[in-house]
């Protein structure tokens, strides 16, 4: 099976990760849909490599002050 047709896709945009688990014709077809919604900044990147964004992200977000 091509890798295309597997579940290891993710669509990423300017706000973050959109949706992960997709192939990538399920990935082409929300890029479209999201697209149309006026959404910028939008990629089709594997599953793997938005979640190391999400933890690179959630490493580099400061901690805030307790209160």
């Amino acid at each position: 099976m091509s890798e295309l047709g597997e579940k290891c896709w993710a669509v990423i945009s300017e706000r973050g990760a959109e949706e992960s688990g997709l192939t990538y014709a399920e990935a082409r077809q929300l890029v479209r849909r999201l697209v149309a919604e006026g959404l910028h900044g939008l990629s089709i990147i594997t599953t793997e490599a938005a979640h190391r964004i999400a933890r690179r992200k959630s490493a580099s977000e400061p901690v805030p002050d307790r209160v």
